[in-house]
């Protein structure tokens, strides 16, 4: 094996797997090595080989006859300084050369020239005829179907069949009929339900006979071939006809649209000499068979499409999925998916904030109607206890005049016991003593009854002095003679000579009730288990006669001082709650001022602020 071999069998699997760039620099360095290693220093020097490869086609083709012409001319223009070798290969192989470097000039279709752009193939020139004088326009391909069905005469009506072609990898014969189904929105892989390869070349006409026999319900192939089979076969041709056919006068019929037909190229290995030799000879050559030239293709963007519509040759990377072939080929379905996602998100925070607004409006609705609800209770409480009070007031009324005749009776009756009593000898002073408190009580429920009888008639003026100290310290005695068996300690510090415009039944009434509430509040329930204690003081103040009434029993909460204060609610079990609503009434009579507070230790205390005997 010579060094030419051996660079050849190393470059082969280096081209098939290096990729385009990869093979072009792998190959420059066996083209540039070919020549020094065929020439051995002991001979004389060989002419240069140029070898041109022409690929199979179908025959018969209406370009047949310029290929013979073709390789005449070149061998002329090339010698006698080249030696020309002409081989006829498969496609699989032609291409393999071309990109190995292994062929100078090569003949084939302007797919397969385009597919091999990437390794350095370039255009020399490319074939034309009368009829398709255009070289950017001259071939297309017809799609065949049989006349027994009647019902395929669209390419959409092909959906499903079954198809004959030359081969996958056939330009005019596979790729360009494809093309015009996938452009159309269908895919390759399933448009047809099975594809029957029946062979390049010469076999490629076998199309028509897998039609005819019923293996196939659909035949790709090139222009002219279906009326060579015709004029070959014409019992069997009148069954054939091409879907949505569309041809000029004298063209052959086709479903297509027209591309460049043969091409004449080189590889990137052509020495620049034979390139121009060979483009200089083709082109003034004689037209061949029915004036068939060469001519120059200014325009392969219509193959480049079709490669691309079929993810072939340079497109093949359009078959992997890549992040930035998703953004080019679906950014229309991305940029309204993204919108539509900005949009939910905006409307989910929209329906929140409005959600957020409609319960917080919700809550404060709700807010109103538990505090109107409150309200609400808070008038009917006092209405009710307005009509307790009433009542209490009828029911007072009544017995201040029913009771009156007996309490005189009474009081009779003790005058009668004390006469009685004084006649009779060696009787106890104590006695008298008691006979005497009971007529000072008696003499009380009568002032009491004379009291409310004129709170029905008119409530009269407060212009009578007195002398605060003296009325506040008898109610204070009343009381504690009254809870005398509890344990709970009264203690007082009277200021004297304090003296008030007023009543002074009333100024006790509210005295006791004062001292009577904080002695109960604290009964039995002294702070930490102690003592109960309640302490009275009455003292001059700058804005008036100051008494407070201060006990140590379990009053601690805010709320519980409101349930005193403002609803005049008793904390006793069996209390009315009539006992605050006398003094309140009593001290509002007096223009004196009634205040609830909390004792910092616990309890209750009362202030009763009374204005100064010269107030106004």
């Amino acid at each position: 094996m010579n060094v030419l071999s051996l660079l050849s069998c190393l470059f082969k699997p280096l081209a098939r797997r290096l990729g385009p760039a990869a093979a072009l620099l792998a190959a420059a360095l066996f083209c540039a090595a070919a020549p020094a290693a065929s020439q051995p220093p002991d001979r004389e020097p060989q002419r240069p080989v140029v070898r041109v490869g022409v690929v199979d086609y179908t025959t018969p083709a209406p370009y047949e006859p310029i290929v013979e012409a073709t390789i005449r001319v070149i061998r002329s223009s090339l010698a006698p300084d080249y030696d020309v070798v002409i081989a006829q290969m498969p496609r699989e192989a032609l291409e393999a050369q071309v990109i190995e470097g292994r062929v100078d000039i090569f003949l084939s279709s302007a797919g397969f020239y385009r597919r091999l752009v990437p390794y350095g193939a370039k255009d020399l020139a490319t074939a034309m005829s009368p009829l398709y004088p255009d070289p950017n326009h001259s071939e297309g391909a017809a799609i065949v179907v049989s006349n027994r069905s009647s019902d395929r005469r669209t390419i959409d009506s092909l959906k499903g069949a079954r198809l004959a072609a030359p081969s996958r990898h056939a330009f005019s014969g596979y790729q360009i009929p494809m093309a015009e189904i996938v452009r159309r929105g269908y895919s390759e892989r399933t448009f047809f339900s099975s594809v029957l390869e029946v062979g390049d070349g010469k076999d490629a006409i076998a199309v028509f006979d897998a039609l005819v026999d019923g293996r196939a319900d659909v035949a790709f192939a090139k222009q002219c071939v279906l009326e060579e089979y015709v004029r070959q076969h014409p019992q069997q041709g009148r069954m054939l006809r091409v879907i949505e056919p569309r041809q000029g006068t004298g063209e052959c019929a086709r479903t297509t649209d027209l591309y460049p037909t043969w091409t004449l190229g080189t590889s990137f290995c052509t020495p620049p000499d034979v390139s121009r030799r060979v483009t200089s000879a083709v082109l003034a050559m004689p037209a061949a068979g029915a004036g068939l030239l060469w001519g120059v293709a200014t325009d392969f963007s219509n193959v480049d499409r079709l490669l691309k519509d079929l993810r072939i040759g340079p497109y093949e990377y359009l078959n992997a999925w890549t992040l930035s072939r998703l953004i080019d080929r679906f950014w229309p379905l991305m940029l309204a998916a993204l919108l539509l996602m900005a949009g939910i998100m905006w409307h989910s925070v929209r329906v929140g904030h409005l959600v957020e607004q409609r319960t917080a409006q919700l809550q404060e609705a709700l807010q109103k109607q538990r505090d109107l609800q409150q309200q609400a209770e808070e008038a009917s409480r006092r209405i009710s206890a307005l009509q307790k009070v009433g009542v209490i007031n009828q029911i007072s009324s009544i017995l201040a005049h029913e009771l009156r005749q007996p309490v005189g009776a009474i009081a009779c009756y003790l005058e009668g016991v004390r006469e009685q009593l004084a006649l009779v000898k060696s009787v106890p002073q104590a006695v008298f003593r008691a006979l005497e408190q009971m007529g000072a009580q008696i003499e009380r429920i009568d002032a009491v009854m004379r009291k409310v009888r004129s709170y029905r008639k008119s409530p009269g003026g407060l212009t009578q002095s007195i002398e605060l100290s003296e009325t506040v310290r008898q109610a204070v005695d009343t009381v504690r003679r009254s809870f005398s068996g509890d344990s709970v300690q009264i203690d007082e510090s009277l200021e004297p000579g304090l003296v008030i415009r007023g009543d002074a039944l009333e100024i006790g009434i509210l005295t006791m009730n004062l001292v009577k509430n904080a002695v109960e509040a604290v009964k039995g329930r002294g702070q930490s288990g102690g003592r109960g204690r309640v302490f009275v003081d009455l003292r001059a103040a700058a804005q008036g006669v100051v008494l407070t009434v201060r006990d140590n029993g379990v009053l601690r909460t805010p709320q519980q001082l409101c349930a005193i204060t403002s609803r005049m609610e008793s904390t006793k079990e069996d209390g009315l709650g009539l006992g605050l609503q006398i003094v309140s009434g009593i001290a509002e009579r007096h223009r004196a001022a009634l205040k609830f507070s909390l004792a910092e230790a616990g309890g209750l205390i009362v202030t009763v602020t009374f204005p100064a005997a010269g107030a106004s």
